[in-house]
């Protein structure tokens, strides 16, 4: 696994703030995402077994590269849904700088409800007593702090002034919350 981009245990990277962009958030989303099976096949080196091992100390060594195997399993879910947006919506890509939070703002929407259904979903399948249970939980954590957390994908929303209003957020959660009760 590479040392940068699909490094479950380091922030994704931002764009830069300084330039005028020259593509979409999505598109940049789906090129950080494009290297899954390229960072699969590499060798897993000592710093990133150590990190790994900082992060989840009850992972046994020998089994990280089952962890990663998981660990790139959901990223490619994620991935496979926002391509699945964009192939829908090709005109999305065109929308640059501020456009790209104003006029995407709905695309947006529904990634964020589709990746935390997903992430949900994830969720609610996952059993305590598998016997890959702690592998399984490390790599749903990773993959989803990559994505939805503070530091991941979704932290670049600032970059572009996308804003979810309390409105917006209250109707997510509410959807969200719909959607788990029909599982």
């Amino acid at each position: 696994m590479s040392e940068s981009t699909l490094d479950p245990t380091a922030p994704a990277e931002s764009p830069t703030k300084d330039a005028t962009p020259l593509h979409t958030l999505l598109e940049i989303w789906e090129n950080l995402l494009s290297n899954i099976e390229k960072s699969r096949e590499e060798r897993v080196g000592p710093q990133i077994a150590a990190r790994i091992l900082r992060a989840w100390p009850m992972l046994p060594l020998q089994r990280i590269p089952a962890y990663l195997d998981t660990y790139h399993s959901y990223l490619e879910q994620f991935r496979d849904v926002l391509r699945e947006l964009i192939s829908d919506n090709p005109e999305a890509l065109k929308n640059l700088g501020s456009e790209d939070a104003e006029l995407n703002h709905q695309l947006y929407l529904d990634l964020l409800f589709e990746w935390n259904c997903l992430a949900l979903g994830f969720d609610l399948t996952w059993d305590v007593t598998h016997e890959d249970s702690y592998l399984q939980l490390a790599a749903l954590a990773d993959a989803f702090n990559f994505v939805l957390g503070d530091q991941g994908l979704v932290a670049h929303f600032n970059s572009i002034g996308f804003r979810l209003t309390e409105e917006e957020n209250a109707d997510l959660v509410s959807a969200l919350k719909a959607w788990v009760e029909e599982q």
